[in-house]
């Protein structure tokens, strides 16, 4: 019996051994569309105004309310988990949520996705309806959970002692 556990078990590893050898050989094709839609999301990224994690929370600190948080993710991604304070805006109609919350144009506005590629796009779009001084907040919320920075929802604050690191692009 233990012979055949053994047997089983290096003919496991011998499979797992080829079929990860044989993955190295075929590289999947490059999508043409994905690198287009990468180098897009990449550059609107780069044209949005922004500021760290770690500038948001000195702003959040300081005491001065004269700012406003949007997190343009959607309802679901909101009830999840947001920083505190935040106004859930989603992306899709962002323009109308912040004509509605921010009637004043030279208020400042902080906005956040997930990463970035979301808030950013919301940035420019804002600074485009003449709000002037809309920033995106670089990584997103997961920057700010990576940065140990408490997260909050309708169970209370919690933090992440650490969430994956991923590779967006």
């Amino acid at each position: 019996m233990m012979r055949r556990q053994i047997l089983f078990q290096v003919g496991l590893v011998l499979c797992l051994a080829l079929t990860v050898n044989a993955a190295d050989k075929k590289k999947a094709p490059i999508n043409p569309m994905f690198e287009k839609s990468n180098k897009m999301w990449m550059q609107v990224m780069e044209k949005a105004p922004s500021i760290t994690v770690d500038q948001l929370k000195k702003a959040k600190e300081s005491g001065d309310a004269q700012f406003v948080i949007l997190d343009v993710r959607t309802g679901d991604e909101f009830k999840a988990g947001y920083i505190d304070g935040a106004i859930h805006a989603d992306r899709n109609a962002v323009e109308f949520y912040a004509a509605k919350a921010v009637p004043e144009p030279d208020t400042t506005i902080y906005v956040y996705c997930m990463i970035g590629a979301r808030a950013a796009s919301a940035t420019l779009a804002l600074l485009d309806l003449g709000y002037q001084k809309v920033f995106n907040i670089s990584g997103g919320i997961h920057a700010w959970a990576n940065a140990g920075y408490p997260v909050h929802n309708e169970l209370g604050e919690f933090t992440f002692t650490k969430t994956a690191e991923v590779n967006w692009q």
